[in-house]
């Protein structure tokens, strides 16, 4: 039978060297955010400017949830076929980065990679921010889902710090951090979705114009009729043959992945299950 006191002492060290694991983890990210800060402000002081795509109207060539980095240009820099970002002379407290399809004494034109003309407006020097330097597919969904996932994985790691048995407490981390994931990959929904971008009726059938705003490949269908696939910022034509009678026709998309990669969604679902299984098993041993 262990001594009273050894436990005691034994479980002291352990929440001493809990604690400052845990020092020098938050020391190191608020390093790292601080770095972040700081390089994102001297950017900024520099001329550069960063975006996140919430239209599909540049295609594959910046997907929706891309973050767009910008570098300060004149007009005299730019040439056709540059992409741009820029604030339309009609609306100038909205952003758009669409490509430049010519340069004249009038100004620049522009134009979206899939839309079917090019835009109404002609630029100027005042109306330009910069231009494009690179384009990150998907990075801007995570900027726009740091700081509710940062708020929420904050307040699972509070409440359940709380928690004194170390098990429970990481039994509590482990339903808490999934679950703050989820919520926000339903609010953002940035790994499957759709947009319908025209419809055309062509001899007695419909054609519908469709993009992919999604980060995964997808396989959009007509319920017993065609079907198109389609990755990050691809259009495709799916021609559609029945509807009600109102008119109506109904589609639906699904993820549409190759076989290694439902084996890496397999992997990443079983992650959770496979760290409950170690912690129970650390359980056992310290009884």
């Amino acid at each position: 039978m262990r001594a009273p006191g050894r436990r005691a002492l034994r479980t002291t060290v352990r929440t001493r060297r809990r604690r400052s694991r845990t020092v020098v983890v938050c020391g190191a990210l608020a390093a790292l955010l601080l770095v972040a800060v700081l390089a994102a402000v001297g950017f900024r002081l520099a001329g550069g400017s960063w975006f996140i795509v919430q239209t599909p109207s540049m295609g594959t060539a910046a997907p929706v949830g891309s973050l767009v980095v910008d570098v300060a240009a004149a007009p005299g820099d730019l040439q056709r076929g540059d992409l741009i970002s820029f604030r339309p002379p009609a609306s100038p407290d909205e952003v758009y980065t669409h490509r430049i399809r010519a340069i004249g004494p009038d100004g620049i034109r522009t134009r979206g990679d899939i839309n079917g003309a090019e835009d109404p407006w002609t630029l100027r020097g005042r109306d330009l921010i910069g231009r494009v330097a690179v384009v990150l597919p998907g990075v801007g969904w995570l900027v726009r889902s740091l700081p509710v996932l940062i708020g929420g994985l904050a307040l699972v790691w509070l409440l359940s710090g709380a928690v004194r048995t170390p098990h429970r407490r990481f039994a509590l981390r482990l339903i808490g951090v999934p679950l703050v994931v989820s919520a926000v990959l339903l609010w953002l929904k940035p790994f499957v979705n759709t947009a319908v971008l025209l419809t055309d009726s062509q001899h007695g059938r419909t054609m519908a114009r469709i993009v992919s705003t999604g980060l995964l490949p997808v396989e959009v269908s007509e319920q017993g009729g065609a079907r198109i696939r389609l990755s990050s910022g691809q259009v495709g034509d799916l021609w559609l043959a029945r509807s009600d009678q109102q008119g109506h026709f109904w589609m639906s998309s699904a993820l549409a992945l190759p076989a290694w990669g439902w084996v890496a969604v397999g992997l990443l679902c079983a992650v959770p299950a496979a760290l409950a299984v170690i912690n129970g098993r650390r359980r056992g041993r310290h009884r």
